[in-house]
């Protein structure tokens, strides 16, 4: 009868896995949170303290709702304060069907924890001595299931097994108090520093006094982790260089965030938040960018993006970092180099082609002799709606044959098309200096896709005369 009377308890199991089930998705997907958040188990105690299931259920609500907000903002690896500030521009960003979808089996999900919490609650007082039990065994089991997967915040060790590569278990108010640490710092500028190495445009162009120099920031290229996928890719790109006169060299450079801090990184060598140049010139800080530099020696400076100037701001501080002159989506239609019916509709953003734009770029600079250029690319932003397309570089890399998603296959095939695209219309004779370089990791959602790309490095190819 005691027997019975235990296992007819157990099922007191099931509210505390329901309630702490999000993370689990993470052992299927790339989810950049961790698997297990200790906030939860507030909401377990409101079933014992709560009179009514209605304070379980608000307190779900409330700290589900923070942990979507971290969630979404670090899956195109932003900060929390970087999603707020920027949350107006979600009006233009193109909402597809499978994320219509995957909003409505959320909301599913968010009633039927519901619907647990409301239909335990009177069962988890009449025992809330053996919820209690439970309570502390699954917390204490997940506690030292990531101690032991070498994997805890908290106790940093060897690894005795390793089931899931990253942070098992967490508090979500540890985000909350970097946040709130962030808000708090009046001055922007004390959250700018500098990292020495990390620019790769700093290391090979701020010194460098050839005329004619392209800096190319790519969206979401990555550096593959595999050497022999790494090295065919590589290949094959260095066999179209054949064609050109200029000596190349490859290599790989360490990134943190999204695009706007890979502008930090390569425009100003810093970490740091773009919004101290809105209201700031970087002439006038601690911190001159590689455009002041080259202005002062002599250079004129011109900047072009496919996407509206008014995303983050660029239409402000990119003048405020020295660039002379610069160009955007709707520049380049207003010009008549292209009409609508030719911008990219194959990425989130509605956006000239980056190759058209690069055609712009050389016709708008090809008079100026003594120029530094940037351009900023944003047609392989994810997720990537493109169709794959197996070129005969993109069968010698076996891209066809890689162990990834469509997707990531699509995504991987465009950048190499792409740079091939570039490189074909560089003419040698006109420019000494071009830098490709990665902005950061594609921020894939299946994890067989996001670890196929370095967590930490993003690629570069260097040509110069």
């Amino acid at each position: 009868m005691k027997q019975h009377s235990f296992f007819n308890k157990l099922e007191l199991i099931l509210p505390i896995i329901i309630v702490n089930s999000f993370g689990l998705i993470g052992f299927f997907f790339y989810l950049p949170r961790s698997i297990f958040y200790y906030e939860f188990a507030i909401v377990l105690l409101a079933l014992v303290y709560g009179k009514r299931s209605i304070y379980a259920c608000i307190i779900f609500v409330l700290i589900f709702l923070f942990d979507l907000l971290n969630l979404f903002s670090s899956i195109y690896l932003f900060s929390i304060s970087d999603f707020l500030i920027n949350f107006k521009f979600g009006v233009l960003y193109k909402i597809t069907l499978s994320q219509v979808l995957s909003f409505i089996v959320l909301l599913g999900y968010i009633f039927f924890v519901l619907f647990i919490l409301v239909k335990y609650q009177s069962k988890v007082q009449r025992n809330k001595s053996f919820f209690y039990k439970l309570l502390f065994v699954v917390y204490f089991s997940v506690i030292v299931f990531d101690f032991l997967n070498g994997s805890s915040k908290v106790i940093k060790r060897e690894k005795i097994f390793s089931i899931v590569g990253k942070n098992i278990s967490s508090p979500l108010l540890k985000e909350y108090f970097s946040f709130l640490h962030y808000y708090r710092k009046s001055d922007d500028k004390k959250l700018m520093h500098k990292r020495a190495d990390t620019s790769v445009t700093f290391k090979l162009l701020a010194k460098d006094s050839s005329k004619r120099q392209l800096l190319v920031l790519m969206e979401s290229w990555g550096y593959i982790n595999d050497p022999v996928v790494r090295e065919a890719f590589q290949h094959v790109v260095n066999e179209k260089l054949k064609l050109k006169s200029f000596k190349h060299s490859w290599g790989q450079t360490r990134f943190v965030g999204s695009t706007t801090s890979a502008e930090m990184r390569e425009m100003m060598n810093l970490e740091g938040n773009y919004n101290f140049f809105i209201g700031n010139k970087s002439d006038q800080s601690d911190w001159p960018s590689i455009f002041d530099m080259k202005k002062k020696a002599g250079y004129d400076t011109y900047g072009f993006h496919a996407y509206t100037g008014k995303m983050f701001a660029r239409e402000i501080w990119w003048k405020n970092v020295g660039l002379n002159h610069i160009f955007f989506r709707d520049d380049v239609i207003s010009s008549s180099f292209i009409d609508d019916d030719k911008l990219d509709r194959g990425t989130p953003f509605l956006s000239a082609k980056d190759e058209f734009l690069f055609d712009f770029m050389l016709k708008k600079t090809d008079s100026i002799s003594h120029k530094f250029v940037y351009l900023l690319t944003v047609n392989s932003h994810l997720p990537f709606a493109g169709n794959f397309e197996q070129s005969d570089a993109g069968k010698k890399i076996g891209i066809a044959s890689l162990p990834l998603s469509q997707e990531a296959k699509s995504q991987l095939s465009f950048i190499l098309n792409q740079l091939f695209y570039f490189i074909s219309k560089i003419d040698d004779n006109k420019w000494d200096d071009v830098l490709f370089v990665g902005d950061h990791i594609p921020p894939y959602l299946i994890a067989r896709d996001r670890s196929f790309f370095s967590a930490k490095q993003v690629p570069y190819l260097f040509l110069s005369r």
